[in-house]
């Protein structure tokens, strides 16, 4: 399965590094952790989260809390992104299969293979019966991001950290109703 999703990203031009071993694993927690922290103390990341996170599940826009998954915890390994939801027992692996997407380049073109890329492996590895929780916190902080290029010894650009593991399927989240302006017009 390892093979499958380096060739899925490779399909598009893109790497994916898995991160393996308690020490690149431990490297990867600590880069997501002090990410976390960065954007937790600017004002202006916290005001933006809240205004795209929702308290219920009810509205087409932003992301239901719901959907966010329990505020991270100090002992927990990465942590994911603090939306709101009250902390409850953690129903993650202990030791998750962590992989790094990464492009050629950083140009808009490279971030359109990554998405392309991420894509490929989120289908994947949904085919194989895995859920995948996506973590950009050390992609949104550019010091962060490279060093964590730095640790991977790789040229290019990291573009997304994605924790895969077997879990529970999550419930679809509510949709803005499919219409343009186009489409009014006939």
């Amino acid at each position: 399965m390892r093979g499958e999703l380096t060739a899925a990203a490779n399909a598009e031009g893109c790497w994916f590094d898995l991160i393996l071993g308690p020490v690149g694993l431990d490297m990867v927690a600590q880069m997501v952790g002090a990410a976390n922290r960065i954007l937790l103390n600017d004002a202006d990341y916290r005001a933006e989260l809240a205004t795209w996170t929702r308290p219920t599940d009810t509205s087409p826009d932003g992301v239901p809390r719901s959907a966010g998954g329990p505020t991270p915890q100090p002992e927990e390994l990465l942590a994911l992104r603090d939306v709101g939801v009250p902390a409850m027992l953690s129903r993650f692996e202990a030791e998750p299969l962590v992989g790094i997407l990464g492009s050629v380049g950083d140009s808009p073109r490279d971030e359109l293979n990554a998405g392309q890329a991420l894509q490929r492996i989120l289908l994947t590895a949904t085919r194989r019966g895995l859920v995948s929780s996506m973590m950009s916190q050390a992609i949104g902080v550019p010091q962060v991001r490279e060093q964590l290029r730095l640790g991977l010894r790789r040229t290019g650009a990291p573009q997304m950290l994605l924790r895969l593991g077997y879990g529970e399927t999550g419930s679809p989240t509510p949709r803005r109703r499919w219409r343009t302006s186009w489409s009014r017009k006939r």
